[in-house]
This record gives C-alpha cells, structure tokens and sequence, in this order.
C-alpha cells in the first residue's frame, strides 16, 4: 500500500538505519508488519511559512486522522490539518530529554494502534537535530510502522527569501 500521493515507502528496521541518515531501505512492503497499526508519518513544518511546506506534507496533515504536533508549529501550518482531525499537542520542538521524546514515541504509538493516518509534525527540520530520526527509530522498535517525509529546510530556505544565493 502506498503513501498519499505517492508511489513508495521509505521504511527501515532499525538494523537498516545507521542513525546518520544514509541507511534507510526505500520501497518495503508494510503488509507483513502493518496488521491493525495505522502508520506514522514524520513531517517537518519548515521554515514555517504555510506556503513552503511541501504538498506531500499539506496532503497528509489534510487528510490525517490523528497529529501529533509541537506546540512551536505556527497556526498557518495548523490551519492545514483536516477537519475532524485529533491534535495532540506536544513539547515545543527539538525536544533534548528522553522523557519528553519517549512521551511523544508512547503517544505516536498509541495513536498508530487505534488510527489510520497520524502525522507527527515537527517545528522546523525534524532531521538536522535527529528529532525526526529518534522518533523514527523509536517507533520501528516498537515495530510501528513510520515514515520519514522531508521537506523545506529552513538551512537553504532562510537565506534564498532573504535575496542571499546559496552558491554564487
């Protein structure tokens, strides 16, 4: 079964994932593992401007039965998510202690037992300080299926808006 909007899985054990960022296995099959688990799709919210988040990103958070958001998500990026949709706020993004982070993989999981479609939505780049990929990592143990959805990073979105070039 495909993502919204797309034709491929981007799913890893942990045994696939080298916590770097270059070992995830592209194309897996959820059937064997999914069973009655919705799946959990990580997003970032970018630079967070409603306008730059990807259309991947707009069409889960439209069509999600359950987000898990940070609490720094601004309300143009909120307004995104569908109608009927449970939000569970959480901590304010980049979350360092493991009690927060394990709090959040317990409630993703939860979420995942009882939905279809949950959206974890991080403020900003949730794979430039590992949040994403912690969370990730964490649900996978758990053997819930997740998948890592990246978008705008604010790293080349910010200085592109500003009129700086990335490269002259």
């Amino acid at each position: 079964m495909a993502a919204p909007g797309t034709g491929m899985r981007c799913l890893a054990p942990l045994s696939h994932f080298d916590g770097l960022g270059s070992g995830f296995a592209r194309g897996s099959s959820l059937s064997s593992r999914q069973g009655s688990l919705g799946v959990v799709y990580v997003v970032g919210a970018g630079p967070g401007d409603s306008g730059l988040l990807t259309l991947r990103a707009a069409r889960l958070l439209a069509n999600a039965d359950v987000v898990v958001c940070d609490e720094a998500v601004g309300d143009g990026i909120r307004g995104l998510i569908g109608f009927g949709a449970e939000v569970v706020p959480v901590g304010g993004g980049g979350q360092r202690c493991e009690a927060g982070r394990a709090g959040t993989v317990q409630v993703l999981a939860e979420a995942a037992a009882r939905a279809e479609t949950v959206v974890r939505l991080i403020a900003g780049d949730p794979y430039v300080f590992s949040e994403g990929a912690w969370e990730a990592r964490a649900l996978w143990a758990r053997g819930v299926p997740c998948e890592l959805v990246p978008g705008v990073t604010a790293a080349i979105a910010a200085p592109v808006l500003a009129g700086f070039p990335i490269t002259a």
